[in-house]
């Protein structure tokens, strides 16, 4: 990326954006949302709550509220976020 300051400044790779400003479009933008929209869609659907339990310790009394964001509201909200940065 260091050579998007000087050799390559002219190369452009996404819209009108050098290397590094087309890296940093990728990882903030794309990857950061998707990978947190991945997890908590694997954490929330696919693992056991015996084991999100064990992990963090949560009380009975917790675990359904946990469970409940983790699955409905955290895919929403980071779906929201992921779509608003192309608004």
């Amino acid at each position: 990326t260091i050579l998007s300051f000087n050799l390559w400044s002219d190369v452009s790779i996404i819209g009108d954006k050098n290397f590094f400003e087309s890296l940093d479009f990728l990882t903030a933008n794309i990857m950061l949302p998707l990978g947190g929209l991945l997890m908590a869609v694997f954490f929330g659907w696919i693992m056991t709550k015996e084991s999100i339990k064990q992990e963090l310790n949560l009380t009975d009394s917790w675990m359904p509220v946990f469970l409940l964001v983790l699955k409905f509201v955290t895919p929403i909200a980071v779906a929201i976020v992921f779509v608003a940065n192309f608004l």
